[in-house]
């Protein structure tokens, strides 16, 4: 996840837009509440002075212990300048109740004391409350309409816009019944109103909210007002009443098809794709199928308005094994079935992030920004957001799979996570055969499947962004893959082996004999294939340097950092005494292993970020790889993972060597290769080895402290492209 540190800043009049639509004439309405006094001398009556000047004279107050009592009331008064928002608030929701259209009533009222609203565990601050919806008092994030943040100081800008930031993230990630949301700042009394969803974060132009009334009535009626669908609520997925923790019930539309079917006692399994507020967002809820009873899986996710649907692509490679024929039918079991698959609708509409969310109406051309970060804070609210200015619409998307699988890192047992990643493996071949690559292999989309007599069966799944290897499409340009597992060429954007592509290579004849390759009639056409992928590399190379492209080499080095994540961020759960997430963890004496040594290791093969140069060396180098940081029942692993690690580089140093192009010949044979060493870990693996990761364990403070020391220090070494640059100056 990067930093977000700019957001596109609109003018009042583009922002309003994407408000709710208007229900009443807030020009009548601040004519109605001037000849009442609500409005005074054009501004509202409750605040004759800014809040920052408020609380000065409520602070003055305080300091006049002489004048305490003849002012009690005054002091009462000005305990919290901002809860003068309550009179605004109720004054302009009773005139617009006497002018509302048939139709509309209240959705939203406003909640502003600690007990009403979630409460914030990232960092001690109070919660400045929210507008809520008006069904129950006692709700978390799925309740909240409108979040707000409001501090008297215009120099706490920064915190208050990290503060918003952080609602708004929290809202869009803790309800998966949540499209899009809003939230509000102020700033002394200049306001903001804020508005997300999965593709934008944007902001309008700040304005006096005391003296520009029409604005604020205008701002309350329409979110006061507004329809649940129209403030970001999905109707399409909806809460069971009383239940706890939350069972859902959700629609999934198919193509051509007017009504949905609703699957009953769904149940969140995995949403760690949720955590990123501008993302895909990807949801998997366990439900009971309708028609058969069986548990079935759905995925929920927001996918790129311009791709594929992740239905049609399987649907695609089914078809594309079937017309093969032979063996390659049996390669399907190593996918996920598909039982139903279409875009999420709202009211009759597809749910696109610029079509329905934001009504059709693009951000300007070229809008403000607004800068969100100094002096060290950041907001985090993105994910692979490599060009800011690029986004990314999207269309709300559900497909429903046959069998309920569980991610590897979900599976207890060490061999059964072997298993699953063989399985895998097998699928990635067989798209391999017909002439694709996946582009995102992780430990999230490798999914254990049990047969009905309990045999494991490994399962490749998230094919939505697969790609035909001979593609001249420009995603193939852009970095894709998730950060611990994606290769260390596709981290870089850059051909990392070609100074070494005519090293000796002394097995180039005994690759081939493992070949992959199905009978000749259904062989896809590799020189074809090459002859392509040189042209377009050719057409694209700029200075002599060949523009990069993603191809199978780099799949299969994400299956390596799998395998070896599940060996160096992993121990027996036998060691420790204790439940590993405990705050007095303690862990068994076991020979020279140091569980401190190890967590340092581990964090720095999977440090969670881009350009990160020890994985480069590790990949690179056979030394930077280490056995005596592993528990002795994990160090039989460590000879075939260096044998898959050395069978890699002599593919890349051999799929680099031609300075025109990429040798496709090299992808023949990896495949059986790493299925051999993979299988010789699973062999040697015991039965009953249960594993815990040490990344999820909380170390004893003095270990803990070492293991960051190191951290930094390695932090301070040269990047992937100063490595590179240097050897270059070094090499003339």
């Amino acid at each position: 996840m990067e930093d977000l540190s700019t957001i596109p800043l609109l003018s009042w009049d583009d922002f309003q837009h994407y408000l709710p639509p208007a229900c009443v004439d807030a020009h009548a309405v601040r004519a109605s509440l001037q000849a009442s006094g609500v409005i005074c001398d054009n501004r509202w009556a409750v605040f004759p002075k800014t809040p920052a000047e408020l609380e000065e004279y409520e602070n003055d107050l305080k300091e006049h212990e002489d004048g305490l009592k003849e002012h009690e009331d005054d002091r009462k008064e000005h305990e919290d300048v901002f809860t003068r928002m309550h009179a605004i608030f109720d004054a302009v929701v009773e005139e617009c109740k006497k002018r509302l259209p048939p139709g509309r009533a209240q959705t939203l009222g406003m909640a502003d004391s600690n007990s009403q609203v979630p409460q914030y565990d990232d960092w001690e601050r109070t919660n400045d409350g929210t507008l809520c919806l008006l069904t129950g008092s006692d709700y978390e994030w799925a309740g909240i309409g409108v979040s707000k943040a409001f501090k008297t100081n215009v120099r706490d800008k920064y915190e208050n816009m990290r503060e918003i930031v952080w609602s708004l993230k929290h809202t869009m990630r803790d309800d998966p019944c949540r499209r899009f949301t809003f939230g509000i700042t102020i700033e002394n009394d200049r306001m903001r109103v804020w508005f997300c969803n999965r593709s934008l974060l944007f902001v309008c132009d700040a304005f006096d909210f005391i003296t520009d009334v029409e604005k604020l009535i205008r701002i309350y009626s329409s979110f006061v007002f507004a329809s649940p669908a129209e403030l970001g609520w999905d109707p399409s997925i909806r809460v069971v009443p009383n239940s706890k923790p939350p069972v859902y019930e959700i629609d999934v539309y198919a193509e051509g098809e007017d009504k949905p079917v609703t699957y009953h006692s769904a149940t969140i399994i995995w949403d760690y794709g949720a955590e990123d507020t501008l993302s895909r967002a990807t949801r998997v809820f366990e439900a009971t199928d309708p028609a058969t009873g069986r548990r079935i899986a759905i995925k929920d996710i927001w996918r790129d308005d311009n791709s594929e649907t992740e239905g049609a692509v399987a649907e695609m490679v089914f078809r594309k094994l079937d017309e093969r024929g032979g063996n390659f039918v049996e390669y399907k079991q190593f996918f996920m079935g598909v039982l139903r698959h279409g875009d999420v609708r709202v009211h009759g509409e597809t749910d696109h992030t610029l079509d329905l969310i934001m009504r059709g109406r693009n951000l300007p051309p070229s809008p403000g920004h607004l800068i969100l970060r100094r002096h060290g804070i950041y907001t985090r609210v993105g994910h692979n957001q490599e060009a800011e200015a690029y986004t990314r619409h999207r269309i709300h998307y559900r497909i429903v799979f046959a069998d309920v699988g569980t991610p590897i890192h979900k599976l207890p047992l060490f061999k059964e996570r072997c298993q699953t990643i063989i399985g895998s493996l097998k699928g990635h071949r067989a798209l391999v055969m017909i002439g694709y690559m996946h582009r995102d292999i992780s430990v999230g989309n490798i999914l254990c499947v049990r047969t009905s007599d309990g045999k494991v069966v490994g399962k490749l799944s998230d094919l939505e962004y697969i790609m035909a290897i001979d593609s001249d499409d420009n995603a193939r340009n852009l970095r894709t893959g998730t950060l611990d597992f994606m290769s260390v060429e596709v981290d870089a954007m850059t051909y990392l082996f070609r100074s070494d592509a005519n090293d000796s290579e002394d097995d180039d004849n005994d690759d081939n004999q493992a070949n992959d390759a199905p009978p000749p009639n259904v062989l896809v056409d590799r020189t074809s294939q090459a002859q392509k992928l040189v042209a377009n590399l050719k057409k694209s190379a700029r200075e002599g340097e060949l523009a990069f492209r993603h191809n199978p080499l780099h799949d299969i080095e994400s299956y390596w950092w799998i395998m070896a994540w599940g060996v160096y961020t992993h121990v027996p759960t036998v060691y420790l005494s204790t439940a590993p997430t405990t705050p007095n963890l303690t862990v068994l004496p076991v020979g020279s292993w140091s569980l401190n040594e190890h967590v340092a290791f581990a964090r720095e093969m999977f440090p969670e970020k881009l350009d990160s140069l020890h994985r480069f060396r590790i990949i690179r180098n056979h030394r930077e790889l280490k056995a005596d940081v592993l528990p002795v029942q994990f160090r039989p692993f460590f000879a075939p993972l260096m044998e898959a690690r050395a069978k890699l580089v002599k593919a890349y140093k051999k799929a680099e060597r031609p300075a025109t192009g990429v040798n496709a010949k090299a992808f023949s044979g990896i495949h059986q290769r790493f299925l051999d060493f993979f299988e010789m870990i699973e062999d040697v693996a015991p039965d009953d080895l249960r594993v815990t990761c040490v990344l999820d364990l909380v170390l004893p403070v003095q270990e803990e402290a070492d293991v960051e020391s190191n951290r930094k220090r390695k932090s301070r070494e040269m990047t992937v492209e100063q490595c590179l640059s240097s050897k270059r100056a070094r090499s003339k």
